[in-house]
């Protein structure tokens, strides 16, 4: 038995080491390698500063400015996406029959390129009515960056559905009619049948969500004409980034790039925690 499972681990070693190679490769190393233009005054002297690189990028105004704008659309977004997607599936689910069409339908967008959402969203507004909208008082520069929120829910709204829906798939009918015989209301039946047995899919969701909304740079670029700099409101820690890379500012940009991995490992290990928790008041 003990030589079975010593073969097993064996091959699942071997299975996985071109996978562990090939992050080694192409994230360890270029990561390593950035952390170590991070303490440099530039690629060409070569002078080792220490983290006199780390001070100038976090008193940059422009740095602050794309680090509080890329904060809230991730806080707002994934918000918006959690709530689309989680009503979505609960509908669903309620029609119970003929619902795969509908399902695939609505996953679609994640599947069609980054180009062809950009164009037919960009046509939406950029219409006259649209630019009435951006001169009213109401919402003020929101309406300027409002097309990206909406691209992103859109794009990303349907898999995230597939997601929950795949959880509530799996809860047995009778929980409900044991609630309903009970006098369960179908918003108790959600709140504590639904929910939390959809934890563990919530939790993925949320991850998703989250990658996905640091991933919006492309959406952006195209809709607002692949400038550089846009309206502040829309401006982004990935047009700082990528800013620098342009100007060939290389130890910026790798500081950048640390300061920006280390938030999003900080925020993961959060919702990890968080989670843990959640999952412990419940049981």
């Amino acid at each position: 038995m003990k030589q079975k499972m010593k073969k097993h681990n064996k091959i699942i070693l071997l299975t996985a080491l071109p996978g562990l190679a090939m992050f080694l490769f192409f994230i360890i190393l270029p990561f390593l390698t950035s952390a170590r233009y991070s303490l440099l005054n530039d690629v060409y002297h070569k002078e080792f500063i220490g983290f006199g690189n780390f001070g100038n990028v976090i008193r940059n105004s422009r740095f602050r400015l794309a680090f509080v704008n890329s904060f809230r659309f991730a806080v707002v977004g994934v918000a918006l996406l959690l709530l689309v997607a989680t009503a979505l599936a609960l509908a669903i689910h309620r029609l119970k029959r003929r619902t795969g069409l509908l399902r695939v339908l609505l996953a679609m967008p994640v599947l069609v390129p980054t180009a062809g959402i950009v164009l037919a969203w960009h046509k939406v507004f950029r219409q006259m009515y649209y630019y009435d909208l951006m001169r009213s008082p109401v919402l003020g520069d929101f309406w300027y960056v409002l097309p990206i929120y909406l691209i992103y829910l859109w794009k990303y709204s349907g898999l995230c559905m597939l997601v929950l829906l795949a959880a509530l798939d799996r809860i047995p009918d009778d929980f409900y009619e044991a609630a309903k015989l009970d006098g369960a209301s179908r918003g108790v039946c959600i709140r504590r049948i639904s929910l939390p047995l959809m934890r563990p899919n919530l939790l993925l969701v949320l991850m998703y969500a989250f990658m996905s909304s640091l991933k919006i740079f492309k959406e952006s670029y195209l809709y607002y004409g692949e400038t550089k700099y846009p309206e502040d409101i829309a401006y982004t820690l990935q047009y700082y980034m990528n800013n620098q890379f342009l100007k060939m500012n290389y130890p910026t940009l790798a500081v950048a790039t640390i300061l920006f991995t280390a938030v999003i490992a900080l925020i993961v290990f959060v919702l990890y925690r968080a989670e843990g928790r959640f999952s412990e008041v419940l049981d």
